[in-house]
């Protein structure tokens, strides 16, 4: 019988025979408390593990306990047991450090004895963690970590993409990444995934500093599932990938050409040219000239959506060096896109 003054919270007849963490085998009778053998002396610890609660407490933390060592990024399973009605349905759990409480992991979740969290980039490393696990309904319902826990920084973590971010194909968006210690090397690799499948790499080297701006390639095909890889070049053991999926879609409208760094003279004739991939821009566009990002004038408020337009640069024009170039759909004017640098018009030869 469990040692007083422990006592069974509820039948433990579903626990199977076999090892049980921090030591002893045990087979448990259908019976609340009752054990049949006990090969090695079981800790305080243990009786909690497979069910126990000190007399008159409804709620115990199982893990983690003071011997746990988790690391930033990782996935990490929080345990509890209390399935009784006075704790109810649900639960909250809590971080703390150094005693202060720091935030809510999850502000409701079954009270089902088992959370999964992933533990975020920006949990700073300590030996000093408790955790809080409490009753949704009653906060006098809680228990704590018996002794402080350790969280240690991971090697690689991806910081940027989010979860569910929306990236287009065509765009300059930022991959960013943090490393601890000296084991992940000058040098890093970074790779697309899709799900769990690898796709392509992005680069296959690069140094670790933390930033690389990645040009999407203009044929990435539209899908949910994409997540980034960030590993080390010479441990590949040491990676991370990006939290949660995000999304690579088509662009509706993109212009090709001018594009940054072009020089049209005056009088001349010149091809404007865009594609629509993504759909959605309808039979005609427009075309407008912007002089240092502000609007200058419509080169044609109608014409047809087949990718060219040659245009004669206007004689009124002033030779400068900031003109971008705007097409977008006739029939929605928030389907749009720009130069993605300035082009010069230039004195007439």
């Amino acid at each position: 019988h469990a040692p007083d003054p422990w006592q069974p919270l509820y039948s433990l007849s579903y626990w199977a025979s076999g090892g049980v963490p921090g030591g002893g085998v045990m087979d448990i009778d259908s019976l609340p408390g009752v054990i049949h053998r006990v090969y090695r002396r079981l800790e305080i610890g243990v009786l909690r593990d497979i069910g126990y609660t000190r007399a008159g407490k409804l709620l115990v933390l199982i893990e983690p306990k003071g011997t746990t060592e988790w690391t930033v990024g990782e996935f990490e399973t929080i345990l509890w047991s209390g399935m009784s009605a006075e704790v109810g349905d649900y639960v909250r759990l809590g971080l703390h450090k150094g005693g202060v409480f720091l935030d809510w992991i999850v502000r409701k979740t079954d009270n089902d004895g088992s959370y999964t969290w992933k533990i975020p980039g920006e949990i700073e490393a300590g030996s000093d963690y408790t955790m809080r696990v409490q009753s949704y309904e009653n906060n006098g319902i809680r228990d704590f970590s018996d002794e402080a826990f350790s969280i240690s920084a991971a090697p690689v973590l991806v910081t940027y993409p989010f979860a569910h971010e929306e990236w287009a194909a065509g765009d300059i968006m930022p991959i960013t990444w943090q490393t601890s210690g000296e084991a992940v090397g000058p040098a890093v690799r970074i790779a697309l995934h899709i799900g769990q499948s690898f796709h392509s790499w992005i680069n296959r080297r690069t140094d670790n500093d933390g930033l690389y701006r990645w040009i999407i390639p203009e044929d990435t095909a539209t899908d949910s599932r994409y997540k980034i890889r960030v590993q080390s070049y010479d441990v590949n053991e040491l990676r991370d990938f990006s939290d949660g999926r995000f999304t690579i879609t088509q662009v509706p409208l993109r212009v090709l050409t001018p594009n940054g760094g072009e020089h049209w003279p005056i009088g001349t004739t010149q091809a404007i040219t865009w594609e629509s991939p993504g759909g959605g821009v309808g039979d005609y566009v427009r075309i407008g000239l912007h002089k240092e990002g502000a609007f200058d004038r419509w080169l044609n408020l109608r014409t047809e959506n087949d990718g060219e337009y040659l245009w004669i640069v206007a004689d009124d024009l002033l030779p400068r060096p900031d003109y971008t170039i705007r097409v977008q759909s006739y029939d929605d004017n928030t389907v749009r896109d720009f130069s993605d640098g300035n082009f010069s018009i230039t004195a007439a030869p």
